[in-house]
């Protein structure tokens, strides 16, 4: 059975406008745990500008427990 894997991305803003910190997180929904990782791979760029300007922050594949796929059993003549 595959299931679901959701791309995590998650940083703090220190603002001095703001009163405190705040953390802002954002999901991405994959099929494949290799799907995932294709897309990781790809926002290297978009990783390093929030890195560069924001604190804490996190990217990465998680599993989830939603089903993408399941085994489905052979047909018996």
């Amino acid at each position: 059975m595959e299931f679901f894997y959701v791309m995590v991305v998650s940083y703090t803003i220190n603002n001095a406008r703001l009163e405190d910190k705040q953390d802002f997180q954002s999901y991405f929904l994959f099929e494949t745990a290799a799907h995932c990782e294709k897309a990781l791979r790809k926002m290297d760029e978009f990783y390093n500008l929030i890195h560069k300007n924001y604190s804490n922050t996190m990217m990465g594949c998680t599993e989830t427990e939603m089903a993408s796929k399941s085994i489905r059993p052979k047909q018996r003549p």
